[in-house]
């Protein structure tokens, strides 16, 4: 993984 996709991970489990 990189920095970007966990980023976005973790966007996602905000939203969700």
């Amino acid at each position: 993984l990189n920095m970007k996709c966990v980023f976005l991970y973790l966007l996602y489990l905000s939203l969700h």
